[in-house]
């Protein structure tokens, strides 16, 4: 696995969910199958906490105003829909909903994987949303790495290899990692038949498709993108494909906002983005880099649009093609954008002095004046705290810097931390840590009693390990973990 998928499965897919709600139950102690759990809840209310494990199943929402959601992440709690045989009308998407769910039916923490889409004998025989198919439904799907689904071979007609949008479906998908699905119409998503999805803050990695290698969408009244990065998809026809990154036609509104589309290959038309017949587009904010065309359009190739604004983004010279570009660019620049490797991995922050880089990217505190920045461009994980930066913004790696032993957070490290901790951990009524990271003393991932021994061998013990980073100074903790702190630190940033 390269360092850019790694830091997406940590940043995305690891962190663990929380809930509340009158009804739990839970898998496997409760109920052996997610399914199972889901045609026992009620229609409303229920919250189903599913433990980490592989779960080899193909589960349908029923309609039901329900949470399903796992306990420890995405990463290690998968759902495999691979055992299903396509057949005629038989459900193989992993996930289904088509019984008029809306947002209050959440899918939350999950790795969807195996899913062979469901079987449409009214297309032909068409198959649609190999890991999760939204047929008139429009349900919450947060947090979730949709990897390695199909809708059989490519040429077979399929659609929505990670998901599908049909019939008027509108779900939120938030958080999602789309990778190395494959359809014959968006890799990623698609969404068509007066389908609107609002996609935010997702990563589409390596996802192919004839049309649409990231996302596809087609006869829909509006279309949002926003935080996302869309690298490494593949529009490829035998010279016919085209928008690798984002294909979009027959669409009323389309916003891209706040994106990086980077490596993404179509062998016709439209690498990083290919738009024909829509009313209004607008993009902001957005790096489109190092994308490419066999014919024409690297960047973004755009027929018959009736009005569109490309602002505070960066656009490779020569990247815009097509016979009818009625762009208005205002705030476009052509420079590289200077990407630098994270510390924890990812390879689209920005070069910034700040974060000790010697260059700064053109396009930091370049984005639009008027966007709040959330995440962060920084390599070093600081939040961006404007003027927003253009592109994709990661995760912060933390909310806030601390000093790791200081776990009384009164801005020094001594003999009070690790009594502190202990007394937060044996004495009954006594102050929890408002900073559970800088009580971690030895760094790995836990609160326990070994951190007041490290902390107290540190201290009194010569030649004993000091704290790992961030110590002496503030800093951001540079291990992935549960951990985390309510406020920032005394004499923090």
């Amino acid at each position: 696995m390269t360092v850019r998928r790694l830091v997406i499965l940590v940043s995305v897919c690891l962190a663990p969910v929380s809930w509340a709600s009158a009804t739990v139950s839970t898998v496997p102690t409760d109920f052996s199958t997610i399914q199972a759990a889901i045609d026992s809840a009620a229609p409303t209310g229920c919250t189903i906490q599913v433990s980490s494990g592989l779960y080899p199943e193909n589960i349908d929402f029923l309609g039901k105003s329900i949470t399903v959601e796992s306990v420890d992440g995405a990463a290690v709690t998968i759902i495999d829909g691979s055992a299903c045989t396509p057949g005629s009308d038989i459900q193989c998407s992993t996930v289904t909903f088509r019984n008029g769910e809306q947002r209050d039916s959440v899918l939350r923490g999950f790795t969807i994987t195996g899913g062979k889409g469901y079987y449409y004998v009214a297309f032909g025989g068409d198959t649609n949303g190999g890991g999760i198919l939204c047929d008139g439904a429009s349900p919450s799907i947060v947090d979730c790495l949709i990897v390695e689904n199909d809708c059989g071979p490519l040429g077979a007609g399929g659609a929505g290899g990670g998901l599908a949008c049909n019939y008027g479906s509108h779900p939120l998908v938030v958080g999602c990692v789309f990778m190395g699905n494959t359809a014959d119409y968006g890799g990623g998503i698609v969404a068509d038949f007066g389908s609107s999805p609002v996609i935010l803050r997702n990563v589409f990695d390596g996802n192919t498709a004839l049309h649409g290698g990231g996302v596809k969408c087609n006869d829909v009244g509006y279309l949002t993108i926003q935080g996302c990065l869309f690298f490494g998809n593949d529009a490829i026809d035998s010279g016919a494909g085209f928008g690798a990154g984002i294909q979009v036609a027959d669409v009323d509104e389309v916003l891209i906002d706040g994106c990086t589309i980077y490596d993404n290959y179509a062998d016709f038309l439209g690498g990083g983005l290919h738009v024909g017949s829509v009313t209004n587009c607008t993009i902001r904010n957005t790096i489109f880099w190092d994308n490419s065309a066999g014919t024409a359009g690297p960047s973004i190739f755009m027929v018959a649009t009736g009005s569109g604004q490309v602002s505070n983004s960066v656009l490779a010279i020569g990247g815009l093609g097509g016979p009818t570009s009625p762009l208005l660019t205002t705030g476009v620049i052509d420079l590289d954008p200077l990407f630098v490797t994270g510390l924890l991995g990812g390879e689209f922050y920005l070069s910034q002095i700040v974060a000790g880089q010697t260059v700064q990217s053109p396009c930091v505190d370049s984005g639009d004046p008027g966007v709040v920045p959330t995440g962060t461009t920084r390599s070093d994980g600081a939040p961006d705290t404007g003027p927003s930066d253009m592109g994709y913004h990661y995760p912060p790696y933390a909310d806030f810097w601390f000093v790791r032993g200081d776990a009384n957070s009164d801005g020094g490290f001594d003999i009070s931390d690790p009594v502190f901790t202990l007394s937060a951990l044996f004495v009954p009524g006594s102050a929890p840590s408002s900073c559970e990271d800088a009580s971690d003393a030895n760094d790995d991932g836990t609160v326990d009693i070994s951190d007041s021994v490290y902390s107290l061998s540190a201290l009194f013990v010569t030649g004993s390990p000091q704290p790992s980073l961030p110590y002496p100074a503030c800093g951001i903790d540079p291990t992935p973990d549960m951990l985390d702190c309510a406020g920032p630190a005394p004499g923090c940033p």
